[in-house]
């Protein structure tokens, strides 16, 4: 009666086991899930440093007494950026509304894909609002630093006709 009793529930894990193996998800699927959650791990790693690095720069250029302007093409080129990161942030929207759509069938629980995906649209976000606000003060600081008229009355003819001879 032992014997029969420790079979029967050797033959009930072992067939607990099978449904296991026959509901596992592939090697490949596995394998291009962490892959994907790596390639974001290192896109999110990305831009935390360049949020760090643009933080102090906006407190430099915030405590700046420089007289220079800056070059046209240097807001020029953060716009370009800005348009690409936000084509990448669309990607990763689209990444995950199709994961959503599939994700009762193919994820588990468990799989943090999702939580790294929200992660790196948060950063996407933030590098883009940080952008904006680079943008603006270099903008505002080359609105400053240019040279200001100064206005001179005008009190004599001499004055007059000099003033539209200049224009």
């Amino acid at each position: 009666m032992h014997i029969r009793n420790n079979l029967s529930g050797k033959l009930g894990f072992y067939i607990s086991g099978l449904t296991d193996v026959d509901s596992a998800r592939s090697l490949d699927f596995l394998n291009k899930m962490d892959e994907s959650e790596g390639a974001l791990h290192r896109m999110i790693r990305n831009v935390y440093a360049v949020l760090e690095y643009g933080e102090q720069l906006l407190r430099d250029m915030s405590h700046s007494q420089a007289l220079f302007v800056y070059p046209d093409e240097i807001v020029a080129s953060i716009e370009k950026e800005q348009n690409q990161l936000s084509e990448c942030f669309h990607v990763l929207i689209a990444c995950k509304d199709t994961l959503m759509e599939h994700k009762a069938t193919h994820f588990k629980p468990e799989d943090t894909l999702f939580d790294t995906l929200e992660e790196g649209i948060s950063a996407a976000e933030q590098l883009h609002a940080q952008m904006e606000m680079i943008r603006w003060s270099i903008i505002e600081h080359n609105i400053d630093a240019l040279p200001k008229n100064v206005s001179k009355p005008l009190s004599s003819s001499e004055d007059i006709d000099s003033f539209f001879d200049s224009l």
